[in-house]
């Protein structure tokens, strides 16, 4: 009975198939047959166009498919075979569109990895051109340009074998690494130049420290000055070898010796001044920090670096009024800066923050665990004192201090990666 029923089932398939296509044969015409392979033919001579100016092989075997359906169309209508010529000059039709597409798709990408590699090898090349102006000397910029640069010769190796998406991604790779070098750059220039400046302060305030020990001629006074020199001539030997940060240490070694020089030579107790000071180079350090990864606010921060450095002179050559009206200038402008960015703080962008800035927090954790670099560990438990604050204050609805709370461990936790890579 089984059998029965499938025996049926077929034949009433093959009926069905027969319907159709008698149904088909009945459609399709001669005249229609030949338009049909007429703009078929034309079809394929604009793929064949397009595709003699692409390096796209894809686009060129199914150009050929394209060509070998429409050659057995042209077979069949010339035996009067209508419902094949028309089926395979319809399929040879789709063919050759999907192989102009190809082409397109091909040149496309071709165009937009020609744009991204030039923009990377410009990028780069201008960045050469400010290292070589300002003179700065840094292993880990050369480093990540030097990657970028090999990067790109990968690109246009894989390029020239046809495999673009492979070249896209890696010169995608390559530019993120030119962004990268850029930002090194400016941190790095940054740092110069501010060691530069204060070095520079430092010269003429020994010059003038010398000449107050030798009227003085107190032994201790001398050997104060001595240590100064030296910590002054370190810094100039570290910024030679691109040791920056540790030229800004010796140059604030140097601040503090001839700060207290300066305070035993004229024994004028200002200590009240000397706080005002240092609150003030506390608040640009926290300035800095929270304005670490954006554009420095209309030369804010390099402004009341400037401002603070004049009243550490101003200090020096015994001027407190002068000096005090200098910290009071630096530090509202400063705060003002702060507020002006804490003003748009949106409490759900915050809340998002703090919430991101845990997790990062976390994995921060599990990278110290094998990471022995100097300070990270100190660093990172600054970074979540300062996220700490941030949700104590988010829940009181301090958003603004809230942000720049998340926004200082955000740039802790950046400075800790950056530790542990090296």
């Amino acid at each position: 009975m089984k059998i029965l029923h499938n025996m049926f089932t077929v034949i009433l398939l093959i009926g069905m198939i027969s319907t159709i296509s008698a149904r088909d044969a009945s459609a399709v015409t001669r005249e229609s047959v030949v338009t049909a392979c007429e703009r078929t033919s034309e079809i394929i001579r604009q793929a064949e166009s397009i595709i003699t100016e692409s390096r796209s092989q894809i686009a060129r075997r199914s150009l050929e498919k394209a060509v070998i359906l429409q050659d057995r169309a042209n077979s069949q209508l010339a035996v009067e075979n209508m419902n094949f010529a028309y089926k395979f000059t319809i399929q040879a039709r789709r063919e050759a569109w999907h192989a102009i597409a190809l082409a397109r798709n091909d040149a496309r990408v071709e165009e937009k990895l020609d744009n991204l590699n030039e923009n990377t090898q410009e990028r780069l090349l201008r960045l050469r051109e400010r290292i070589l102006e300002s003179g700065i000397k840094d292993d880990q910029l050369n480093g990540l340009m030097t990657r970028a640069g090999d990067l790109l010769e990968e690109s246009h190796m894989n390029a020239h074998q046809l495999r673009n998406q492979l070249a896209m991604n890696i010169s995608e790779n390559a530019g993120n690494l030119a962004l990268r070098a850029e930002e090194r750059f400016r941190k790095v220039l940054d740092l110069k130049e501010m060691s530069e400046r204060r070095l520079m302060l430092m010269t003429r305030l020994i010059t003038r420290a010398r000449e107050s020990v030798e009227q003085s001629g107190d032994e201790e006074d001398k050997l104060r000055l001595q240590q100064a020199v030296r910590s002054m001539e370190m810094a100039e030997q570290m910024i030679g070898e691109g040791k920056y940060q540790s030229a800004r240490v010796s140059v604030e070694k140097c601040e503090r010796i001839l700060r207290n020089l300066a305070r035993h030579i004229s024994n004028n107790k200002t200590e009240t001044i000397d706080n005002e000071l240092e609150e003030g180079f506390r608040l640009l350090m926290r300035a800095r920090e929270y304005f670490a990864d954006s554009e420095n606010p209309a030369g804010v921060l390099a402004e009341a670096d400037a401002l603070l450095l004049r009243a550490r002179e101003e200090i020096a050559l015994g001027r407190s009024e002068e000096a005090k009206g200098l910290i009071a200038k630096a530090r509202t402008m400063l705060r003002n800066a702060v507020q002006t960015r804490n003003s748009e703080a949106e409490p759900g962008q915050v809340e998002n923050n703090i919430e991101s800035m845990m997790d990062v927090r976390d994995n921060i954790g599990v990278m110290l665990s094998e990471c022995q670099a100097e300070g990270a560990q100190n660093l990172y438990e600054r970074a979540n004192r300062h996220l700490d604050n941030a949700v104590g204050l988010f829940e009181m609805n301090r958003y603004g201090q809230a942000e720049a709370e998340a926004r200082i461990a955000r740039n802790m936790y950046q400075r800790i990666r950056e530790i542990c890579a090296n």
